[in-house]
């Protein structure tokens, strides 16, 4: 590890996601975004739907195009990686980040009918007549929906 860079560990449900270095980090909090460099203060923070970016060091970022990396003098050699989390929770404390998900993928796996068959449900399910908790439930369930499918229109960018 140097001087500008963390350690980042990505937990999902269905197991860890990311593990290495990590030189900038940006989080879809419930209060807006929130980004993380080296030596942050220690904090704790409420993850919502939505896409994440972090900034990895070339030789982790497997299979990317290396002539998109930033190469600058005081900018390592690194990539930007775009994944959807879902809600969770990200602590900073002593230059290590974890973020606990329900949900994490990359772009590239999504499956985009499936996340547009997902968005028609919530919303087909948000005009019922729901008690407040099948509301926040389908309110979720439509965010993750609209997460992915944002996520698919940037990787085709």
């Amino acid at each position: 590890m140097s001087a500008k860079d963390f350690s980042l560990q990505i937990y999902a449900e269905d197991g860890v996601f990311y593990e290495g270095p990590c030189y900038e980090l940006i989080l879809p909090c419930v209060d807006g975004e929130k980004a993380f460099l080296a030596y942050h203060e220690d904090v704790v923070y409420a993850v919502y739907n939505g896409i994440m970016r972090f900034r990895i060091p070339v030789e982790e970022a497997e299979g990317e195009d290396v002539s998109a990396a930033i190469a600058d003098k005081n900018i390592p050699l690194s990539v930007w990686r775009e994944a959807v989390i879902g809600t969770g929770v990200a602590y900073f404390s002593d230059n290590h980040c974890a973020v606990l998900a329900e949900t994490a993928e990359w772009p590239d796996e999504i499956d985009e009918n499936r996340a547009r068959r997902a968005l028609e449900r919530a919303q087909e399910k948000m005009q019922r007549e729901l008690s407040m908790r099948e509301y926040r439930i389908s309110q979720m369930a439509m965010a993750r929906a609209t997460a992915r499918i944002r996520a698919l229109s940037r990787k085709e960018k």
